[in-house]
This record gives structure tokens, C-alpha cells and sequence, in this order.
């Protein structure tokens, strides 16, 4: 038991250092920073999903070509655009930040929204917001249409 403890505890302090010190070509300014933002216990999980990650997905853009299924989205672009300022010119993305908005539970996105990203879900592993359906017809019947599409969401950064 105590052995498996230190393989685990070794490993996991190896996979830091790699982060911290090897991996990407930004740094962290200092290990300060890195234990603040880096989330070093999660370094040997992440470590174990790069080697295990195909060539061509390593890159910050995956290139299209590996999901042909995506172009009718592609494709239809502006549909999609016109839907999304539809929604940004009538405050929806403004309601997600408000504290009364069952959007606001989502712990995941809030420490985003206090720097101003707003999001509007469309669809989340087979469920339709009742919302994105009434505002969304046309991007909700292209995502039905476009098998391995999981989750869609709108989202909306500040600028700069």
C-alpha cells in the first residue's frame, strides 16, 4: 500500500515539474503562480491524457479534416452567426450573469463570468434547453443532424 502511495506521490511530482518547467512554450511567471493556476494535483492525470492524445490533436486547432462530419455546420455559418447576435442584441447573454438566473449555478463558468464571458447552452448530451429551442430552431436542427456533436453552447467574450 505504501509503496503504490509513493509511486503515486513520485509520479505526480514528476508530472509537475514537467508542467511547470517543459510543457508549451509559455511559462508560469513563478511556481507561485503555477500552484494558483497550474492545479499541479491534476498534473499526473493531465500528463497521462497528453501521451495518450493522437499527433494531430495536440495543437491549440485541430485541423477539420479529422471531423468531416462538422462541415454542414461549417457550412452554414451565417445561420448560426444570425442566430447568435439574435440572442446577443435581445440581452440574453446578460441574463446568464445574473444572480437570480438558474444559468448562474454554473459553478464551472461563474470565476469566467466575473471577467465578463457570458454563455447560452443550446444543447448538453441529448438535452435541449426549452429556451435554445425557441430561439435557436435553425443552429438545434443542424446540431440533431451532426452525429458526435455532445454539448453546444453560445458564448460571448468581452473584448480585449
Amino acid at each position: 500500500m505504501w509503496l503504490l502511495f509513493a509511486v503515486i506521490m513520485a509520479g505526480s511530482g514528476a508530472a509537475s515539474l514537467w508542467v511547470y518547467a517543459c510543457r508549451g512554450r509559455l511559462r508560469f511567471a513563478s511556481v507561485r503562480e503555477y500552484v494558483r493556476k497550474g492545479w499541479p494535483p491534476f498534473a499526473l492525470p493531465n500528463c497521462i491524457l497528453y501521451a495518450c492524445t493522437p499527433e494531430w490533436a495536440r495543437g491549440p486547432v485541430v485541423d477539420l479534416r479529422h471531423f468531416p462530419q462538422l462541415e454542414p455546420l461549417c457550412a452554414a455559418w451565417p445561420s448560426i452567426r444570425d442566430e447568435a447576435l439574435a440572442l446577443a442584441h435581445a440581452g440574453v447573454f446578460e441574463a446568464t450573469r445574473d444572480p437570480g438566473s438558474p444559468a448562474w449555478f454554473d459553478l464551472g463558468f461563474r470565476t469566467l463570468q466575473r471577467r465578463g464571458w457570458s454563455k447560452f447552452y443550446l444543447r448538453w448530451y441529448g438535452t435541449t434547453q426549452p429556451s435554445a429551442a425557441r430561439l435557436c430552431p435553425r443552429t438545434l436542427a443542424l446540431l440533431a443532424a451532426t452525429p458526435g456533436v455532445n454539448g453546444a453552447l453560445f458564448t460571448r467574450l468581452p473584448a480585449g
